[in-house]
């Protein structure tokens, strides 16, 4: 049996009594982690100063994301609430940055209230969904997503914005803030990356409006959870 490196590297930090040669590549982690943790204060002080300042857009901005890597069911609540929104009437555009597509770079539209336009090769996976299951709802994809939010303006003016896998996006500032919480997730895993699964340090929560936790029927202390979460 064979295993991929991201594979690897999830079962050495999710081990719960490693062996002493484990244990010293545990170590060498903590420190790249270290590193990483200077890079992203550096990067959030940027915009705590407001040198880079977040650009404002019309219409009502919800960014939906996570402080972990992995999936959480980010996307899956993306086009839970777009439906919503739309069965209310408001008028909603869904922004992606198209992993596993040909356009993270530049912006492109996935889809039209009535139309899709590209496959799921060309979108990626995450977009070409919620393209397919929130008919009525443009979806674009790309990197900037300032670009992709003034390509779904100029043809489909929206009441409603949603950002997927948003938390750690900060060029467009955010109405609401949602994070999604993996209670399944033992508390040895929540380290700063790559020592554990944190994009950012726990405290960080704190940004967030809504916590929305999910696979709590998987969890085997909601006490420590909630704990740690609130």
């Amino acid at each position: 049996m064979t295993f991929s490196l991201s594979e690897s590297w999830h079962r050495l930090i999710s081990h719960p009594r490693p062996r002493l040669q484990h244990r010293v590549l545990l170590w060498l982690l903590w420190l790249l982690s270290v590193a990483y943790l200077l890079v992203l204060k550096a990067y959030r002080g940027v915009y705590r100063l407001r040198l880079i300042r977040p650009e404002k857009l019309r219409p009502f901005v919800v960014g939906i994301g996570n402080l972990t890597l992995g999936g959480t069911g980010k996307t899956t609540l993306t086009g839970l609430l777009a439906r919503r929104m739309i069965e209310k009437g408001a008028r909603v555009g869904i922004l992606l940055r198209g992993h596993g597509g040909k356009f993270t770079r530049s912006a492109r539209l996935v889809s039209t209230p009535s139309n899709l336009l590209l496959g799921a090769g060309e979108a990626g996976d995450e977009a070409f969904l919620l393209a397919q299951e929130v008919p009525g709802a443009p979806v674009a994809v790309g990197k900037d997503r300032r670009r992709s939010a003034r390509l779904i303006e100029s043809s489909y003016p929206t009441d409603m914005l949603l950002l997927d896998d948003s938390f750690q996006y900060w060029r467009v500032e955010k109405d609401l803030e949602i994070v999604l919480w993996d209670a399944s997730q033992p508390p040895r895993l929540h380290r700063l990356f790559p020592r554990g699964i944190l994009r950012e340090p726990l405290s960080q929560l704190r940004r967030a409006d809504w916590i929305w936790l999910t696979r709590t029927d998987q969890s085997g202390d909601m006490v420590y959870v909630f704990e740690e979460v609130f």
